[in-house]
């Protein structure tokens, strides 16, 4: 198939299946005598599977090292490893969000606000107090 038919079926624009190549995640399986390129089916699962995983959270540069080896089974091993890496770096992240939230909630239970009372809320943001900072994420 063409690079056209191949975005296409892929759900993708063909500036992405460019891009791709540039980086060298995905080729054309060979050139017609005019010079298009010229994709298989393989290559269209291929990049399937990349738009999957990166929906999932890898960055192209983790895939890029991933499908490097181009050994299928080692393929799957890194992959397996780095979905389960990727999993845990989603729950501390959750678990940080709910510690954020209870905070907030915590904060608004003790809010007098609409009772003729002045916003401790507010006032509590204002004040200087004990700060606790969140943990810092790698790469942000």
């Amino acid at each position: 198939m063409l690079i056209g038919e191949l975005a296409k079926a892929a759900g993708v624009n063909v500036q992405t299946v460019r891009y791709y190549e540039r980086l060298g995640l995905v080729l054309p399986d060979r050139r017609s005598s005019s010079g298009y390129r010229r994709y298989n089916a393989r290559t269209l699962v291929k990049l399937q599977r990349i738009k999957q995983a990166q929906r999932l959270g890898f960055k192209l540069a983790e895939l890029r090292a991933i499908f490097r080896s181009g050994d299928s089974e080692a393929i799957a091993g890194v992959l397996r490893a780095a979905a389960v890496r990727k999993a845990r770096e989603l729950q501390t992240r959750i678990d940080e969000l709910r510690a954020t939230q209870e905070r907030l909630l915590g904060e608004l239970e003790r809010c007098g606000c609409g009772e003729g009372a002045p916003c401790t809320f507010v006032a509590s943001l204002r004040s200087p107090g004990p700060t606790t900072r969140a943990p810092e994420r790698a790469g942000t």
